[in-house]
């Protein structure tokens, strides 16, 4: 625990009680009887802080394991099951691979009428591609054999490339096992001739919700300050963390003046929940609350999000040209070391950036990664270090209080103006193009001091284009933006991919001259735009 002057930090107080209380509810799956104990458990939190609490229901899929186990020679082991996978019994001979990378990339493997037996890979997305591509080849079910005394949840689907389009629960059961369990199975395949894998999965629809409280501020302009409340199995970094640090912001932001009013915002099904199996399965939660709430989207400027934090460097995921350069100022006041990196379309962030919203997240996702623990029962309070906390409110808190239209309008127009300036200096422009982006830099400095909606349209305008579905999947296919995974698969003709905000203006301006091309074309066309009326919209 953190002290000053042999004072215990009031910040940390209270992130340790609401952690505390959090985490000894376990498991919380969007939909589920348990969501709603802790939904009504933020609520009273909340109702102490907050000028008003309100519920959202989202409807969502939720699902459940009840319990799934596998049988051979006399050993009977508990295995997780990883979601959607429904009821399977099935029996069958059994092969064991020690190279996950194999099961993709030999085609001497024969697995047709076989339960699939391997070690687990480091990379978590490639849980659901490898029982893809085992259910392809006519495996009857895969066990995943961890490389540590943990259970493990990811969720698989019928198709494997995140997309927008409906799918369908997986078409053969994936399952993991620990560590030991793992060894003493791999040794009875020696020898039996069958195996059998009893999986317990089922769905439903259901009713999730979402918390939504309101700090009032001095003006109607909303900053958003974000968490989700499901997870799979103990997921402390992911969730429980988060949700503790949003309300010991809160609790800070309660008595002190605010330039804009707060929304303390609890999401459900960030982990998973969408109805219809789309490939694009996480953050629907926070997708639906900007749908319900579009007649506010004018009044929110930003989105603060926490998610998967434990220990380590302090890392800003930014969505925005302007965010960045925004936290990185704000940190420095309150002398908090924090690295940014480009937007990650993993968080109920990118929900906002798909609108054109400025959207941060604070995480240490790389450490929780290596830690081996994502989405597992190891992830404890044992990987949590209190000056992380600390330090992830102190900079929350202090972005809240502080934001407001003509923050924002001075970040972004500083950032456009260093994109102006990065361009002149290393691309031949037509004279005519480069007049329309010097024109368009000097209308935005212009109005910094009489920031009005119409320059707020023009940011939230030109973010979505850059962050959300005005890029064409076709653009980040040429500038080689892929998701950093060692295996990849082509996704379904028929589905549309989604954004991908890697392909940020950051990004493009150190790498790829096309890029900085369609960034010079793309501020043009949406000043016309602007001009014009043209307003942004869901």
């Amino acid at each position: 625990m953190m002290m000053r002057g042999g004072v215990v930090d009031p910040a940390v107080l209270s992130f340790e009680t609401y952690a505390r209380e959090l985490y000894s509810m376990g498991e919380i799956i969007a939909g589920s009887k348990k969501e709603r104990v802790i939904v009504e458990k933020l609520r009273s939190f909340l109702e102490e802080i907050a000028d008003e609490v309100l519920l959202e229901p989202v409807e969502v899929l939720s699902w459940r394991d009840d319990g799934s186990y596998i049988e051979i020679e006399g050993l009977r082991c508990r295995a997780s099951l990883h979601p959607y996978a429904e009821r399977f019994y099935v029996e069958g001979a059994s092969l064991y691979v020690d190279e996950p990378s194999k099961v993709v990339k030999s085609d001497k493997l024969d697995l047709e009428d076989k339960v699939l037996v391997v070690r687990a890979p480091e990379d978590p997305d490639d849980y659901a591609i490898m029982s893809w591509v085992a259910a392809r080849r006519g495996a009857l079910a895969v066990i995943f054999v961890e490389n540590k005394e943990v259970f493990r949840r990811i969720v698989m689907l019928r198709d494997i490339t995140p997309c927008l389009g409906r799918s369908d629960a997986p078409p053969i059961p994936s399952v993991s096992v620990t560590y030991s369990r793992g060894k003493m199975l791999v040794e009875k395949i020696r020898s039996a001739k069958k195996l059998n894998l009893v999986a317990l999965g089922s769905s439903r629809r259901s009713i999730g919700y979402n918390v939504i409280a309101t700090l009032s501020g001095s003006s109607d302009s909303l900053v958003y300050v974000t968490a989700h409340h499901d997870r799979w199995l103990t997921g402390f970094s992911d969730n429980v963390v988060g949700l503790a640090i949003i309300l010991s912001v809160a609790r800070k932001l309660r008595d002190i003046k605010k330039r804009s009013s707060i929304r303390i915002v609890s999401f459900t099904a960030e982990e998973g929940g969408e109805p219809s199996y789309s490939p694009f399965y996480w953050a629907y939660g926070s997708r639906r609350h900007i749908v319900r709430n579009a007649h506010l989207l004018d009044h929110i400027l930003l989105d603060v999000n926490s998610d998967v934090v434990a220990r380590g460097t302090v890392v800003a995921s930014c969505i925005g040209i302007e965010t960045a350069r925004l936290v990185e100022e704000i940190s420095n006041e309150v002398g908090v070391k924090v690295g940014t990196e480009l937007g990650q379309p993993i968080y109920d962030s990118f929900s906002f950036a798909l609108v054109g919203i400025p959207a941060v997240t604070f995480n240490t996702f790389g450490t929780v990664l290596k830690s081996g623990v994502y989405h597992s029962d190891g992830d404890t309070p044992k990987l949590l270090d209190h000056e992380t906390v600390k330090d992830i409110i102190n900079v929350i808190t202090e972005i809240a209080r502080v934001v407001d239209e003509a923050l924002i309008a001075k970040h972004f127009a500083k950032s456009i103006s260093d994109i102006v300036g990065n361009l002149r200096k290393r691309l031949q422009l037509p004279a005519e193009l480069l007049g329309e982006l010097l024109r368009v830099s000097q209308w935005l400095s212009s109005r910094i001091d009489k920031f009005d909606l119409q320059f707020l349209n023009f940011v939230k305008a030109f973010n979505r284009h850059v962050y959300g579905s005005g890029i064409h999947s076709s653009f980040t296919r040429e500038l080689e933006v892929r998701e950093e995974s060692e295996i990849m698969i082509e996704c379904r003709k028929e589905m549309i991919s989604i954004p991908d905000c890697s392909s940020s203006t950051p990004r493009l301006c150190r790498e790829k001259l096309r890029g900085l091309e369609y960034i010079a074309e793309l501020m043009s066309m949406k000043l016309a735009e602007t001009r014009s009326g043209i307003h942004h919209h869901i």
